[in-house]
C-alpha cells in the first residue's frame, strides 16, 4: 500500500515561518530529472551527495519549535506540491503551511525573482516574523537581507546553521517545561512535585 500523501498545516500569520528551498538548501545545487522520473543530485567531488542529505538536521533542529515551513522551491512546479511535501522527513513535512506557489500564477511565475516569490506569498498573507533558506540570492532587496539565510550552492545550509539558530531562538525559542511546587489548600507547599507544561490540557 503506498505511503499516505501528507496534509499540510493552518497557515497562520503570527507563526514564525522558514520559507525552504531545496535544492543548494537540503543538498547541493546540482540536481536534475531522469526521463523515468526519477530524481537525482550530480556528484560533488570530495563528497558523498545525496538528495536531502541535509533535511534530517534541519528536521531536528525545529522539532520542539512552533514554527511554520512554506515551501519555496521549484519541485513544486516540477511534481507538484503533496509530492514535494511527502519527499521530505516527518519532522519537516508535519509543519508545512503552502508553498509560495500556486497554480493561478503559471502564467507568469517563471518571470518572477525567488525574492518576489517569497516576498509575495508573505506580504500576502501578512507573515512578518519569517526567514528564507535560500541559495538564490539574485536581486534580493537589501532592506530585507535580515529575511535571508543565503546557502552556498553546494554545502547548502550545512555552513549557515548558526544563522538559522540564531533565528529560531529569537522568534521559535524551545519551550522548556516548567517544574512547580502543588500548593495545598491553606496555600503552603506540598512535598510532592509536578510537571507542568505551559499551554498543555
Amino acid at each position: 500500500m503506498p505511503k499516505p500523501l501528507p496534509k499540510p498545516m493552518m497557515l497562520s500569520a503570527a507563526r514564525p515561518t522558514l520559507y525552504l528551498d531545496f535544492d543548494g538548501v537540503l543538498h547541493p545545487d546540482e540536481v536534475y530529472r531522469r526521463k523515468d522520473g526519477s530524481i537525482f543530485v550530480k556528484n560533488v567531488p570530495g563528497m558523498d551527495a545525496k538528495l536531502f542529505m541535509w533535511a534530517k538536521d534541519l528536521a531536528e533542529r525545529v522539532a520542539d519549535r512552533d514554527v511554520q515551513v512554506i515551501l519555496a522551491t521549484s519541485w513544486v512546479t516540477a511534481i507538484g506540491f503533496q509530492k514535494t511535501m511527502a519527499r521530505l522527513p516527518e519532522g519537516i513535512a508535519s509543519k508545512v503551511a503552502g508553498s509560495t506557489y500556486h497554480s493561478s500564477q503559471k502564467q507568469d511565475w517563471q518571470y518572477y525573482t525567488r525574492y518576489q516569490q517569497i516576498q509575495q506569498h508573505a506580504t500576502r498573507h501578512r507573515i512578518v516574523h519569517w526567514l528564507a533558506l535560500d541559495n538564490d540570492v539574485k536581486e534580493w532587496a537589501a532592506p530585507a537581507l535580515h529575511h535571508l539565510c543565503a546557502c552556498d550552492d553546494v554545502t547548502g545550509i550545512s555552513l549557515q546553521w548558526p544563522v538559522l539558530d540564531a533565528w529560531l531562538d529569537r522568534y521559535a525559542p524551545v519551550r522548556a517545561p516548567f517544574v512547580g511546587a502543588v500548593l495545598d489548600m491553606d496555600g503552603g507547599p506540598c512535598k510532592s512535585w509536578v510537571l507542568f507544561v505551559p499551554g498543555a490540557g
